[in-house]
């Protein structure tokens, strides 16, 4: 087993994601591995291989390419990296360390490749892989967890104390599976980072950013992950829907004329003059990495919104328009993927949790 091909794959070639997976806990004791295995979801916008692998320069190097695997090597320190296509929403795994490999491998990539979206995992989400496992495995428990309440949230639960003030909430202690579920009840936060761990089983952890640090045991964060994939497969089939085009004007030779195609969000609960006070502060908040341009409410019969959205690190703009119970979105000439993506993220987490892509 050499130091970059850690998982000791050679030249074996898995096309399939489930292959690799099922070679892993057959053949592979993470143990005996140098460092813990951390596992980063994503999806591609990429049409080809070519193009998913044109992207990865210069961020990382191709050591070898096994077909829909390949291994890669990144950063200053040639950090070692699999990555599987997987149907185009490749899945990264690593020993790197997350404190510091991560941030100068995968999230640079992550973060400045406009056609490949990180998997984010929303804090209602979050919140129903832990009563999954926890109802799952009654054994199990969390030894770690960080949690948040946002007083803008769409969550507020009735009787907590001080809604009004934004909290994190860290915790350690062998209890933490009753710890969380007091906190949750007295302070409304919902989780961010949790690690489970079952005796004779398995050790992980996952972030809000669909990070997976595993220290033993693959089978259930691997299931979580493509459960997390399927469920977004659906809003990136929605926004390929969506189209920009320049086309010439034949009447003002110097002025092209935009032919612009919308996707939708639908709103299961509606939207309430709540939602809309509270747009600006959430859009702008930490991780969406957006600014507002634009933003204008109405509060009549019919509450809605019309806001322009700019992503902070391409400078790509969206505009976003909604009536009581769609949002529709619009793409605009530098608009990625990634950015629409971060876009129904935001508002699964912070208006509705059980909003829907629709194609329009």
């Amino acid at each position: 087993m050499s130091e970059l091909d850690f998982l000791d794959v050679g030249y074996e070639s898995y096309d399939e994601f489930d292959e690799f997976v099922e070679y892993i806990k057959k053949d592979i004791d993470l143990s005996d591995i140098d460092g813990k295995l951390s596992l980063v979801g994503s999806l591609s916008d990429y049409e080809t291989k070519n193009q998913f692998v044109e992207s990865l320069d210069p961020v990382f190097n191709v050591v070898r390419d096994l077909g829909n695997l390949l291994l890669l090597s990144g950063g200053s320190n040639d950090v070692p990296f699999y990555v599987h296509l997987n149907d185009f929403c490749p899945v990264f795994l690593t020993t790197g360390t997350k404190t510091e490999d991560l941030p100068a491998t995968v999230d640079t990539y992550l973060n400045n490749t406009g056609n490949v979206s990180r998997l984010w995992v929303g804090k209602k989400q979050m919140d129903l892989i832990r009563r999954s496992i926890v109802q799952k495995h009654p054994d199990v428990r969390i030894p770690y967890f960080t949690a948040h309440h946002s007083p803008t949230s769409e969550d507020n639960l009735d009787g907590i104390t001080r809604p009004e003030f934004e909290r994190t909430i860290q915790y350690y202690g062998e209890d933490g599976r009753r710890a969380f579920q007091e906190v949750k009840h007295k302070y409304g936060v919902f989780p961010t980072n949790v690690r489970f761990k079952k005796p004779n089983g398995f050790k992980f952890r996952i972030t809000n950013d669909g990070v997976f640090t595993i220290n033993t045991g693959i089978s259930e964060p691997l299931s979580i992950i493509q459960s997390s994939i399927d469920r977004l497969r659906e809003v990136k089939e929605k926004i390929k829907t969506s189209e920009y085009e320049e086309v010439e004007n034949e009447f003002v030779p110097d002025q092209n004329l935009e032919m612009i195609e919308p996707w939708g969000i639908k709103l299961n609960g509606g939207l309430n003059r709540r939602d809309i006070d509270n747009f600006e502060a959430n859009i702008q908040s930490r991780n969406w990495d957006f600014d507002l341009s634009r933003m204008n409410a109405s509060f009549g019969d019919i509450p809605g919104f019309r806001a322009e959205i700019i992503d902070e690190k391409t400078y790509g703009r969206a505009a976003m328009r909604s009536n009581r119970d769609l949002i529709r979105v619009y793409p605009r000439e530098h608009t990625t993927f990634s950015q629409f993506m971060r876009i129904y993220s935001f508002v699964s987490d912070h208006i509705d949790s059980n909003a829907q892509p629709v194609a329009l």
